[in-house]
């Protein structure tokens, strides 16, 4: 092809879209309205993906123990949960340490609740989180 072709070809393009204005409009808003479409599909499926993804390794199992349970049997269970392959970390919080996190959230500012609530308060259980 010479080089007058194509430049001839090129003016050619630019005649025909100035004569047919709106023809020209309606294709490049169609175009510009599918390159939208797809746009929008594309973020939707991929933070569709990473949300999945994200619930997928963020699953968590609390496994609460009575309070007659002796320290080798919840070593024992811990044991067991930890020999799966699904459990990534397990972590013991005794039962002092489950009541202490439970009034740090959930006392915030309202210390006159936890005053009454420490008199009434029922035994705490001890915990295993898998993660």
């Amino acid at each position: 092809m010479r080089i007058s072709t194509f430049f001839y070809t090129i003016k050619q393009g630019l005649v025909n879209i100035w004569k047919n204005k709106m023809f020209s409009l309606a294709s490049v808003a169609t175009m510009a309205a599918c390159i939208f479409m797809f746009g929008l599909f594309y973020i939707i499926v991929t933070n569709f993906s990473a949300t999945v993804h994200s619930i997928e390794e963020g699953v968590s199992v609390t496994v609460f123990f009575e309070n007659d349970a002796t320290d080798a049997q919840i070593r024992d269970i811990g044991e067991k949960i930890n020999k799966r392959a699904e459990v990534s970390k397990n972590e013991y919080v005794s039962a002092d340490e489950a009541w202490k996190e439970y009034k740090k959230v959930y006392f915030q500012g309202k210390e006159d609740l936890r005053m009454d609530l420490q008199i009434i308060r029922l035994q705490i259980l001890h915990i295993i989180r898998c993660i």
